[in-house]
Formats: structure tokens, sequence, C-alpha cells
């Protein structure tokens, strides 16, 4: 959210929070619009060495 602010981004969409986890039948109809959503964003950022979904991203430099 900081970072979105920080650049004037007005929307955000965490698929972690906008596809519920634990249902197949979602994953089934939001995955299938996830193209769509990468393909339309200003920005993509992925937390791909975070440990899990309660850790944030942002370190600061060494």
């Amino acid at each position: 959210i900081n970072v979105c602010r920080a650049l004037d981004i007005p929307y955000l969409w965490v698929d972690s929070l906008c596809i519920l986890q634990d249902s197949r039948a979602d994953w089934e109809v939001e995955s299938a619009r996830m193209r769509g959503v990468y393909k339309s964003a200003i920005l993509v950022i992925a937390a791909v060495l975070s440990p899990s979904a309660q850790h944030g991203f942002c370190r600061p430099r060494p």
C-alpha cells in the first residue's frame, strides 16, 4: 500500500487477498483473470524472497 501511495497508483490488486485461498472454484475463476490484471498493470511487484505472507518485502539496503 505504501509503495502504491508513494507512486500515486490508485489501485492495488493482491492475489492472496483478492483470491479466496481455500476455494478451488474461486481460484479457477480468478486465476483466469490474472493475465489481464498483470497485462494491464502499471507495475508488478513480486515478493518472491519473502518467507511468508506475514513478512514484508521492503528491507533497508546494506
